[in-house]
């Protein structure tokens, strides 16, 4: 928990004192060589200074109203997921399945090609698959939108774990802008105008130094937000919850379980990095011809891709674990484990079910946000877009839906972290929710009887 908390205080020190600093004093530059250039002196302008400052600066206001804009889009899909979820569930299926079934269509009966007509039967024969995958688990959907639907009830009942979502959005937004600036500070600082090798190796190090703490408290932030929301759900679920619930979790996350949520974050953020280095290499053994170190490297970076998956996927569910019960993060890991063991297939597939809902959601609130982006940049007034490359649409639309992507994922992660501590709640505990609301304990227990589970005879807790 130090460690993150000092990692924090060097990146934000480093974003003052260089990156802001470097970044003024460019700004400076350059309006000092716009005066010269009015006053008719072109013979004392500086060519080295770049139009790219003031495009940096400007650009900072365009995503910043897409970051706005794309955190109202996020709620508003998050209230239309509390209401419809399940109904959004089959429609998804259903539109895969006719999308399909309209290609296959066109390419059988408008396209006038042989090779068209046979890939109309593929693309038949995807419907057909999907539409009997869609028979074949509909009393798995029918499960997963039912712990859906509890999950919302309950983020209805805590609508406080919104503002804690949007507070979590706001840091990490912020936080980002600062490693932005650190990294700004650090290229000026380092590298400035020596290009020897030894500068060039000192940029790298301090590059993935800074990236790693800010993997790390991106990852904090995002399990706070976790823990939050399970505490929350295990005070409705035992019906123990007394004055600001959402206040007393929130608390909790940020002090007792943070030292766990730091641990387990930092684990996820060593990885990243190490993905990121492996890219890298390999993308430099590219550049020198060695195929054989880019394929090996590659490789490498694909397995441990897989691993940090597999681990940031656990993690979700040790943190569920933490914030219930207040394991620390190793006890909580190992109960994970067991619960894999037991129920893995059923939490895959429950998982699968929902998270499609939220990919979705996620992809929609990047596209209208990317779509602003590029709509700011033609519309904007001309000091908006002043520096910045007259091409420039493309970049802003692309780091647009990024950020909007992003967003929405903090968003969603509300309901995804509450269907977690769903499930696990009546894994493990359902005879208490039958005691606190048994209309919820008894549409949960038909579903789990449809998808052939019986429940558990004694409470864990």
């Amino acid at each position: 928990m130090w460690g993150w908390i000092a990692s924090l205080v060097i990146m934000f020190w480093i974003a003052m004192q260089y990156g802001v600093a470097e970044l003024n004093a460019q700004y400076d530059e350059y309006q000092d060589q716009l005066k010269l250039a009015e006053a008719g002196e072109s013979y004392l302008i500086d060519d080295a200074v770049s139009d790219a400052i003031v495009g940096c600066v400007h650009i900072t206001k365009i995503f910043a109203i897409c970051m706005a804009f794309a955190v109202v889009v996020s709620f508003i899909w998050t209230v239309v997921m509390i209401i419809f979820g399940e109904i959004i569930i089959h429609l998804l299926f259903f539109i895969a399945i006719g999308l399909f079934g309209t290609l296959g269509f066109v390419a059988m009966f408008v396209l006038d090609s042989q090779a068209a007509y046979y890939a109309g039967f593929g693309f038949f024969g995807l419907a057909a698959l999907g539409f009997l995958y869609w028979c074949c688990i509909r009393n798995r959907i029918h499960f997963a939108a039912t712990t859906l639907a509890i999950a919302c009830k309950i983020v209805q009942h805590d609508f406080m774990l919104f503002i804690v979502a949007f507070l979590m959005l706001v840091l990490t937004g912020c936080y980002t802008l600062v490693f932005g600036l650190a990294q700004f500070g650090v290229y000026f600082k380092i590298q400035g105008d020596d290009d020897s090798t030894a500068s060039q190796t000192n940029e790298v190090y301090a590059y993935f130094t800074l990236l790693l703490m800010f993997l790390w408290t991106v990852q904090v932030f995002g399990n706070i937000l976790v823990v939050t929301v399970s505490g929350c759900a295990e005070e409705w679920w035992f019906a123990a919850e007394g004055a600001m619930p959402v206040v007393k979790a929130f608390c909790r996350a940020i002090t007792y379980d943070l030292g766990a949520i730091c641990f387990g974050s930092l684990l996820v953020a060593i990885i990243q990095t190490l993905y990121a280095i492996l890219m890298y290499l390999a993308a430099k053994a590219k550049k020198q011809g060695n195929k054989l170190m880019e394929c090996v490297l590659y490789c490498l970076a694909c397995c441990v891709a897989c691993l940090e998956k597999c681990v940031e996927y656990m993690n979700k569910y040790a943190y569920t674990y933490v914030g219930i019960y207040g394991y620390g993060f190793m006890t909580a890991g190992m109960k994970v484990m067991s619960l894999f063991v037991n129920e893995g297939l059923t939490i895959i597939q429950n998982d699968l079910i929902v998270e499609y809902l939220l990919l979705f959601g996620n992809a929609v609130v990047g596209a209208l946000t990317a779509g602003l982006g590029i709509i700011v940049v033609q519309r904007s007034p001309a000091e908006w877009t002043e520096g910045l490359h007259p091409y420039a649409q493309l970049l802003v639309g692309i780091i647009s839906f990024i950020i909007g992507f992003g967003i929405a994922m903090v968003m969603n992660g509300v309901i995804d972290a509450a269907n977690k501590a769903v499930f696990i709640l009546f894994l493990e505990n359902p005879g208490r929710l039958a005691v606190t609301h048994p209309a919820e304990h008894d549409r949960l227990a038909s579903a789990w009887k449809l998808i052939g589970h019986s429940e558990r005879a004694e409470d864990v807790a």
